[in-house]
């Protein structure tokens, strides 16, 4: 009877250290449980990303070469561009040249000039007026060349060459004529194709001038 009682106060007593020792096993079962699973998911997450960065970087060296095609593409383009825009201005300008209405042979610097002589500046000027804004054509030696700046060049031709008396005769370039006409010397022969712009008692002034064979 002794020996049971002792067993039953034994077991009594142990039952607590039981109990904990029962939960710190759940417990750490427990944790290796979670452990195992969230190192499995790390795993599994970090071969996933690497997975994206070699396709990634699979997809960007198959994506690098076409960016030189679409730089050629765009550079092909703006050239064409240039060169149907360059075609639209040598056409404008054509037909701008095709439009000129030229003076007739027998309107000559001498006679444009000859407006004034004997009378007022206001009268020779109102008889020029129907001739303004025509084109004509002169030959002879340069006189004398200026530079305008940004407007381009302006030429001055030997008035006994176009048949003149007294005044001047002045041709006004345009500035894609410089190349040529800034190497002009004085003496040089040339011809010129210009608009009548103004005229005046002693000088007639020549726009859009042009050289011409």
């Amino acid at each position: 009877m002794g020996e049971q009682l002792e067993r039953s106060w034994l077991a009594f007593t142990n039952a607590p250290f039981l109990f904990l020792g029962a939960v710190l096993a759940l417990g750490l079962l427990a944790w290796a449980v979670i452990h195992f699973l969230y190192r499995n998911r790390i795993e599994a997450l970090k071969e996933e990303l690497d997975r994206e960065r070699r396709e990634n970087a699979r997809l960007g060296s198959q994506a690098s070469p076409v960016e030189p095609t679409n730089a050629r593409v765009r550079s092909a383009a703006a050239v064409a561009l240039m060169d149907k825009s360059s075609a639209s201005e040598v056409t404008v300008k054509r037909k701008l040249r095709d439009s000129r209405v030229f003076l007739r042979p027998e309107v000559t610097p001498s006679l444009l000039l000859s407006f004034y002589e004997g009378r007022p500046a206001h009268q020779g000027n109102k008889m020029g007026e129907p001739y303004l804004g025509k084109w004509m054509r002169v030959s002879g030696r340069v006189k004398n060349v200026h530079s305008r700046g940004k407007r381009g060049w302006s030429v001055v031709m030997e008035r006994e060459d176009l048949g003149l008396s007294h005044g001047n005769l002045a041709i006004q370039f345009e500035r894609d004529e410089a190349p040529v006409v800034e190497t002009l010397n004085l003496g040089d022969r040339i011809s010129a194709e210009g608009r009548l712009e103004k005229l005046e008692p002693f000088w007639i002034w020549l726009d859009g001038g042009r050289l011409v064979e």
